[in-house]
């Protein structure tokens, strides 16, 4: 089982637009699936357009669940499904690569002869 999760590493904005104060134009984060002791990350762009004034919400009262869902919202099931696929055939990959199995001596093993 692969479990997903998004880090929210910086966020740009603009200082004020149509008197609105802090208004987040750009959000950098990634994108992590981990199983096991894997992990594999990818990054994301998500640009934003201006807000409505009557759903502004200030800098300060954001939450990490709002704007992970302005990311979500942007990308869309797809591309989101796209990226657990991504992140799921790279740590299969991983997994397969590290993975041990015993295996038959490739000689042949003679017997033994106890008490002789």
């Amino acid at each position: 089982m692969i479990n997903y999760s998004w880090e929210v590493l910086h966020m740009e904005c603009y200082e004020k637009l149509n008197n609105l104060d802090k208004v987040v134009i750009k959000i950098i984060s990634r994108y992590t699936g981990v199983s096991g002791s894997c992990h594999k990350v990818l990054s994301n762009i998500t640009t934003l357009s201006n807000p409505v004034p009557s759903s502004f919400i200030p800098y300060n009262s954001l939450t990490k669940n709002t704007v992970v869902g302005w990311i979500e919202a942007d990308l869309g099931t797809q591309k989101i499904q796209a990226m657990q696929d991504s992140i799921k055939e790279k740590i299969e990959a991983d997994l397969a690569s590290t993975s041990t199995v015993s295996l038959p001596i490739p000689w042949k093993v003679e017997t033994p002869i106890i008490g002789g």
